[in-house]
């Protein structure tokens, strides 16, 4: 009997672990913080959009973008005029073909890393 639950015990911890260790090679290999905040200044996204209050207001506030998911990023910016913000009119471009699939990878970690900023800023306080 100890035998059958030491078993099942390993199964469970391993199994634990895999799933762990997928989802930190999933995150860490998704992109780079600094590149897209490069790509977001290169691209000039400042021009219409704010992050903690520098940069346009023709477009939405992204200082909280950090709470919408992954899709909901790429989606605005390959297909900006399928989902509007309320206030907003679509004037944003597409970047579908002006950006890849890894620039917005970066993008989208650069904009998920606002949320740990923040956090260290109230932590500071």
């Amino acid at each position: 009997m100890k035998d059958k639950i030491f078993l099942i015990l390993i199964t469970i911890f391993s199994v634990f672990f895999l799933v762990a260790a997928e989802s930190v090679t999933t995150t860490t290999n998704l992109g780079d913080p600094v590149i897209g905040k490069e790509i977001y200044e290169s691209q000039g996204c400042g021009a219409c959009h704010r992050i903690n209050g520098l940069g346009g207001t023709i477009g939405p506030d992204l200082s909280k973008i950090f709470e919408k998911s992954d899709d909901y990023i790429r989606e605005s910016i390959f297909e900006p005029g399928k989902v509007i913000a309320k206030g907003y009119k679509n004037v944003m471009p597409s970047y579908k073909g002006v950006l890849t699939e890894s620039d917005v990878d970066n993008i989208i970690v650069y904009f998920k890393s606002l949320n740990k900023k923040k956090k260290s800023i109230k932590k500071n306080k």
